[in-house]
């Protein structure tokens, strides 16, 4: 009874399917960009082969819940399109990163901005025109966030200087 209350639900879904489709390519790039890390070139290829050979042989056999399969390995292909156009679209830009945290470093740069931390402790300051004394100058990225804890306020030494040219324009209207 379920089986077929599921197979008319997506019958539904199949008929408006188009409406999906933006829906499952925004998927796939959020979950690219909220990685914690850089994932292998080939990561969305892997994954969008294992769904086009879902769909494929899902087309072969003939069970109960097919429709609710083929429904599911199209939005799953769909969503590593977003993910693989995300890893596309970083690689072309080849944006430099810092890919470990790094801890007790000179951070010489703009603040371009603060903000407070809703719901926790601190600030996430962001800084511009950067340069880190022990990270090589090809690898710097042009902007960096650095984020400040209340409670380790106590242990971090700063000195925050305002942008030269603002600060010598400051007098002139």
């Amino acid at each position: 009874m379920h089986n077929v209350r599921i197979g008319n639900v997506i019958d539904k879904m199949q008929e408006n399917l188009i409406i999906f489709l933006p829906l499952m390519l925004s998927i796939g790039i959020v979950i690219y960009f909220a990685m914690p890390f850089e994932p292998e070139w080939f990561a969305g290829i892997i994954i969008a082969l294992i769904a086009l050979n879902g769909i494929y042989l899902n087309g072969r056999i003939d069970y109960v819940g097919q429709r609710v399969m083929q429904f599911l390995f199209i939005t799953a292909l769909v969503a590593c399109v977003g993910f693989m156009s995300a890893q596309v679209r970083t690689y072309y830009i080849n944006a430099p990163a810092i890919t470990e945290e790094l801890r007790g470093v000179h951070v010489n740069g703009i603040v371009e901005r603060i903000d407070r931390l809703d719901g926790r402790k601190g600030s996430r300051v962001l800084i511009r025109d950067v340069h880190i004394d022990s990270h090589p100058l090809e690898n710097m990225p042009e902007k960096v966030r650095i984020r400040i804890i209340k409670d380790d306020l106590d242990h971090h030494l700063g000195k925050v200087m305002p942008d030269a040219t603002r600060r010598r324009d400051a007098g002139r209207l």
